[in-house]
C-alpha cells in the first residue's frame, strides 16, 4: 500500500495543532501495519464514504473539529491512498 500526500494538504498539515497530527500519524501507522478495512473499523476515527461533490472520497474525524479527506484507488496493480486535504469542520 502506497500512502500520498498532495501539497495542499502538506501545506495544512502546518498550520493544523500537533495533537491532530499525532492522530493522524496514528491513523497512517494503522493502515500501513494493519490495513485499510482495519482503519475503518475503528470508531473513533469515524471513517465515511461521501457523497456529492466529493463523491469516491472518504472523510476520517482526527477530532470533533478537524477532518482529513482521502481518495482510495489502484495503481499499477498497488492500492494508493491519497489524502487530499486537512482541514477543519464546518459546522
Amino acid at each position: 500500500m502506497k500512502i500520498i500526500i498532495r501539497k495542499q494538504a502538506e501545506k495544512e498539515l502546518k498550520s493544523i495543532p500537533s495533537h491532530i497530527l499525532d492522530k493522524l500519524r496514528i491513523w497512517l501507522e494503522l493502515v500501513e501495519e494493519e490495513g485499510l478495512k482495519k482503519a475503518r473499523k475503528i470508531n473513533a476515527f469515524n471513517d465515511k464514504s461521501l457523497k456529492g461533490k466529493r463523491k469516491n472520497q472518504h472523510s476520517v474525524r482526527l477530532s470533533r473539529a478537524y477532518r482529513m479527506f482521502y481518495l482510495e484507488y489502484s495503481l499499477n496493480f498497488e492500492k494508493v491512498i491519497e489524502i487530499l486535504e486537512v482541514n477543519k469542520y464546518d459546522y
